[in-house]
């Protein structure tokens, strides 16, 4: 990947890569949190099945 390539990849994503994103950190928060909490519980369910 040549600079100007990765340097348009990260002004694309500029946004979600702003250490000020207050908001959208607490929101990633929560995801993350929604995500590991339902693979939690998948995986309770799978050693109750096998």
């Amino acid at each position: 990947m040549k600079e100007e390539e990765l340097l348009k990849l990260l002004i694309q994503f500029a946004d979600f890569l702003n250490i000020n994103a207050f908001w959208k950190d607490i929101f990633r928060g929560i995801f993350m949190w929604l995500i590991e909490g339902l693979t939690t519980i998948n995986n309770v369910m799978e050693k109750v099945f096998f």
